[in-house]
């Protein structure tokens, strides 16, 4: 192996390590102290039928956590105690494209965020996690007020 083959191993697998960083410490659970959160997201008044939540510990000690929306809205996820704020993401497929330049190529499914970025990136949701059982339910809104 030349000495080029090997740099680029050890930076791929350099930057994958880094990337499974925070799932290994979530994984963990940081200092062991969370509680259940569990509810259900709505859009404009019905049930999300796919997307995400990130809880994100505002003491920017614990782990960050994730949890995927399933069968009619629900979610679940061990989330770290204390103060969190949470972040939505529901993407909606916009239409497809090719995965790479051939003429072979499979197509892979263009999606973009459909949620205000108040859900997301600039999110105003929280939540105050405590032991035990936490029910949060999540109605989101994306049609302006007339």
């Amino acid at each position: 192996m030349s000495k080029q083959e090997f740099g680029s191993t050890n930076k791929i697998f350099l930057v994958l390590a880094i990337a499974c960083m925070p799932l290994v410490v979530g994984c963990t659970g940081g200092n062991g102290d969370v509680g259940r959160v569990m509810g259900t997201v709505t859009v404009n008044g019905e049930p999300a039928e796919s997307g995400a939540l990130t809880f994100v510990p505002l003491d920017r000690k614990s782990p960050k956590t994730g949890a995927t929306i399933l069968e009619d809205g629900k979610y679940e996820a061990d989330v770290a105690i204390g103060r969190s704020k949470v972040e939505i993401s529901i993407p909606v497929v916009v239409g497809q494209e090719k995965r790479y330049d051939a003429p072979d190529s499979p197509l892979m499914d263009v999606t973009r965020e459909s949620l205000p970025f108040k859900y997301n990136r600039k999110t105003e949701l929280e939540i105050d996690v405590v032991s035990g059982t936490n029910e949060k339910d999540r109605e989101l809104t994306t049609k302006k007020s007339e």
